[in-house]
């Protein structure tokens, strides 16, 4: 009669273990899916930080342009000033070509003017960008930092259904 309890209680433990095999396989492989699915938004986040730096590279690069051609304008302007000095100093009774002159100075400084504010426009761009890029790198890290502790509890998760075989 011993025996027979004996064999009915292993039949029943080793049903338990069964049991808890089966429900531990599913939570891991619920587990592993979450993991496919992170690593799968971290894929596309990492693509969209890409897209952003490709962004602020091209409008790094206008920002450069602008402030190049800023930098000839106000050289031309500059150029302009001293011809208008000049021109003046000699044309003292041809007023009607030191008006044009004055026309055209005035036509540089509007353009001056534009191009200032272009370079003022770009640079809040690229500033907001950037700031864009600081907080998407900082969601990529913080997902990252997350992906790692889910490989880590899987691990442990593992770990712990080989131990408990």
């Amino acid at each position: 009669m011993n025996k027979m309890k004996e064999l009915f209680q292993r039949g029943q433990d080793a049903d338990v273990e069964k049991g808890a095999s089966h429900i531990l396989q599913e939570q891991l492989e619920k587990i592993q899916i979450n993991l496919d699915s992170t690593k799968e938004l971290l894929f596309q986040e990492r693509e969209k930080v890409k897209a952003l730096e490709k962004s602020i590279s091209t409008l790094e690069m206008e920002h450069n342009e602008a402030k190049v051609d800023l930098r000839i304008a106000l050289r031309e302007k500059k150029d302009l000033d001293e011809k208008i000095k000049n021109q003046r100093l000699e044309l003292d009774g041809h007023s009607e070509k030191v008006k044009s002159i004055e026309d055209a100075k005035k036509d540089l400084e509007k353009k001056v003017h534009e191009l200032e504010q272009e370079v003022g426009r770009l640079g809040s761009k690229v500033e907001g960008d950037a700031f864009e890029l600081k907080e998407m790198k900082t969601i990529l890290l913080d997902r990252n930092n997350d992906i790692k502790k889910m490989e880590g509890d899987s691990a442990k998760t593992a770990e712990g259904m080989s131990n408990s075989k």
